[in-house]
């Protein structure tokens, strides 16, 4: 193992980046920020994110153990250990300060999960901005942007950790810069990486300290192994090695005259599935040119997911489910209602999950299997989901009408093979 010391850089720009040229309205995407004590094969280590105080939100114990494998990003295989990434130096607007109390307790001699006996409990009368998931074998991490009280207007995006004790704030944004966070995934045992909007494009949380790169709002990351991660914006794929973003090739063409814009990505080895608008689905093969697919309706499409590059799961905002061979697509099912839009997909082992506003389900081999419901209304709306195998899948959800006593909206639910339980 070789501990490499490198000094600490804000932004940095080249010369010249492949299809992407300098004087641009977007800019040249190389950057870093503020590396700081890497670890094995230059992984920035997330262990010490774990102790962290809390600042707000539920209360838990802190110093719990990290460690082991996690997630699964394609297929059976464990999704690889991860990540490469900058790890300290602080970001505008965030803070960090000593326990307080709050947030709701639990039955004790009954665990929600592993040894947690407490829910999530967000702040009473605080309004969901936005909520993702993310989990590894460490446990469940879940970015909530949350509005205060109408008569306390303040906005704070945090990050809460639990890994089988209990519930900790450990990292808070505040300010109405960081009110909408975009998303949330995953170095395994590493950093975690949130995309928080113009603010904080793509920002990287180790050991208590966050720090931002990236010059544009990002819709989706996909982290592969320790060197390497993608990222999409409007037509851009971005791509990390470890220590710098680059776009990686030119803009992805439209196949009409309005221009692409990409909603999700996922990735392998040797596979990148990037969706968006107007039916517009790519297959980028490593080191190959992107595949305008064919054979799928003008719809938006959301979400994506895939277990190898010939069995490949896109969702539409029709509620449509359709499915990759390597050869054609084919339409799987069809959710009904004006909540059916598949927003989020997620699978491991074989098993893929399927969430939308108003339903958490599974595919079963003919059709999508309810595992939890909410109101199609106004009221209630699954957010994220995440997991780490087919028996530990994570959702996250607000819920203004059946919320936990002494809690705000934001809840977070898991399903262990059998049931979906309260987190």
């Amino acid at each position: 193992m070789r501990i490499r010391k490198i000094r600490n850089i804000e932004r940095r720009l080249t010369t010249s980046v492949r299809g992407f040229p300098l004087g641009g309205v977007l800019g040249l995407l190389l950057f870093t920020s503020q590396l700081s004590g890497m670890g094995c094969g230059g992984r920035t280590m997330l262990d010490s994110l774990l102790t962290v105080n809390t600042v707000s939100g539920s209360t838990g114990t802190s110093g719990q153990n990290a460690g082991g494998m996690g997630g699964t990003q394609g297929g059976g295989d464990s999704q690889p250990e991860g990540g490469s990434s900058p790890g300290s130096g602080s970001t505008g607007g965030a803070s960090m300060g000593d326990a307080v109390s709050g947030g709701a307790s639990g039955s004790g001699s009954h665990p929600l999960w592993r040894k947690s006996s407490q829910p999530f409990c967000s702040s009473l009368g605080s309004s969901v901005g936005s909520l993702h998931v993310w989990s590894d074998a460490r446990g469940a991490f879940v970015l909530a942007s949350l509005d205060g009280e109408a008569k306390l207007p303040t906005v704070s995006t945090n990050i809460s950790t639990n890994t089988g004790s209990g519930w900790n704030t450990t990292y808070t944004w505040s300010g109405y810069d960081f009110d909408r966070a975009l998303g949330l995934k995953g170095f395994v045992n590493g950093p975690l990486v949130a995309y928080l909007g113009p603010s904080c494009p793509i920002g990287f949380v180790d050991g208590g300290v966050a720090s931002c790169s990236g010059a544009q709002p990002v819709d989706d990351v996909a982290v592969v192994n320790s060197n390497l991660a993608y990222a999409v914006y409007q037509d851009r794929v971005l791509q990390f090695d470890g220590n710098f973003w680059t776009q990686l090739g030119g803009p992805l063409p439209a196949a009409g005259a309005a221009p692409f814009l990409a909603r999700s990505v996922w990735a392998d080895a040797s596979t990148i599935v990037v969706v968006g608008d107007a039916g517009h689905v790519y297959v980028i093969p490593s080191g190959g040119d992107p595949v305008l697919q064919t054979g799928l309706p003008e719809v938006d499409f959301f979400a994506v997911w895939a277990f190898a590059a010939s069995d490949i799961w896109i969702g539409s905002a029709d509620g449509q489910l359709y499915h990759h061979d390597g050869v054609t697509w084919s339409l799987k099912a069809s959710i009904p209602g004006n909540c059916g839009s598949i927003h989020k997909l997620w699978g491991s082992d074989g098993s893929l999950f399927v969430l939308t506003q108003s339903l958490f389900g599974r595919w079963d081999g003919s059709g999508i299997t309810t595992l939890s419901s909410l109101a199609c209304d106004l009221t209630a709306s699954f957010y994220d989901l995440w997991g780490n195998s087919p028996s530990e899948v994570f959702v996250v959800l607000e819920d203004r009408t059946h919320g936990i006593a002494g809690c705000g909206p934001a809840q977070v639910q898991w399903f262990n093979g059998s049931v979906v339980s309260p987190l």
